[in-house]
């Protein structure tokens, strides 16, 4: 099980580009927002659910009251960004996951020792990041000369069928993917071409990748301006009815802000409920409730890609 998650960095495999471009165009994150609305569309494997924060001068909306639907667009590609602003470092907001992914550079580019100092120093500021903590193991593992002794075929078996660790290495390869992947510069989601002035921000979530894309509506268009890991429902997205385990697909708005001193520990730093079921959810006869973009309760630093209830769910410490 020697790097067991680092075998996703191979040589050469983490060398993307450090900068973030603007939202991406594609059929698993495309967007429209006016007020404070957002939108998803699933393609195939490629899914996602899209919301946007409402702007803090305006009311909070409850559940349920009329909200009006972003349209459908079918157009094959997002027009640019209205102009291009300075491309962002790609993890500007989130120190944990940038100190994993230079780890995985490090690795990539054949430093193990560089690496595993990383390492130790991550999962010493980050003792709950478990897959810092996997990656740590795996580096100290690959310091030991190999023996002439027979591995131990079985216990590797069992650590292989171990749940747990398969969802390190999915968490693994998701994160990956978001660092080659990068959003095309100068382009936003089709959807979100004509956001409204009164919104500041606008935030789609792409399940593909596990990734929530953070964009702010400044004079000069839509940017991105942070990029975060996410997890959503165990079974996945597109959800139908109460207890199915799925994130919603479609726009919805932001209706409010938990305090968090009313939440449990298990919600982390604080909720934003959404307003799932919208009326076109109830129009289709969707049912359920209750579903909102949360973080993880302080011993854990995130959760597995499919992992919640419904709920969008991000690492505290971002």
């Amino acid at each position: 099980m020697t790097a067991s998650a680092l075998m996703l960095a191979a040589p050469g495999a983490a060398h993307a580009s450090n900068k973030a471009g603007n939202a991406k165009t594609s059929s698993s994150a495309k967007a429209k927002a006016g007020g404070s609305r957002g939108t998803a569309h699933g393609a195939g494997s490629r899914s996602s659910s899209v919301k946007e924060a409402r702007s803090s001068a305006g009311k909070t909306q409850a559940r349920g009251k009329k909200a009006a639907l972003a349209e459908t667009r079918t157009a094959a590609a997002a027009r640019p960004a209205r102009k291009g602003a300075p491309a962002a470092s790609i993890q500007e907001a989130s120190s944990a996951e940038a100190r994993l992914i230079s780890v995985y550079e490090l690795f990539g580019r054949g430093q193990a020792r560089p690496a595993l100092a990383k390492a130790r120093d991550l999962v010493r500021d980050y003792p709950n990041f478990q897959l810092a903590q996997l990656v740590y193991g795996d580096l100290l593992a690959a310091q030991v000369p190999p023996t002439n002794s027979l591995p131990d075929t079985a216990g590797i078996a069992r650590l292989r069928g171990n749940p747990a660790m398969a969802e390190l290495h999915e968490e693994s390869r998701r994160r990956l993917q978001a660092l080659r992947e990068r959003p095309p510069t100068g382009t936003v989601p089709s959807q979100f071409l004509t956001l409204s002035t009164r919104s500041r921000y606008a935030i789609a979530v792409d399940a593909s990748r596990s990734r929530l894309y953070l964009l702010e509506n400044a004079d000069k268009g839509l940017k991105l301006v942070a990029d975060y890991y996410i997890s959503v429902g165990k079974s996945g997205t597109d959800k139908v009815t109460e207890g199915d385990a799925r994130t919603p697909l479609g726009v919805y708005y932001i209706t409010s802000s938990l305090d968090p001193k009313s939440l449990k520990d298990f919600y982390g730093a604080g909720a934003l409920p959404i307003n799932y079921p919208n009326p076109y959810d109830v129009r289709r006869g969707k049912t359920g409730g209750g579903i909102w973009l949360h973080g993880t309760p302080p011993q854990q630093f995130s959760r597995a890609p499919l992992a919640s209830d419904g709920c969008v769910v991000m690492p505290t410490p971002t």
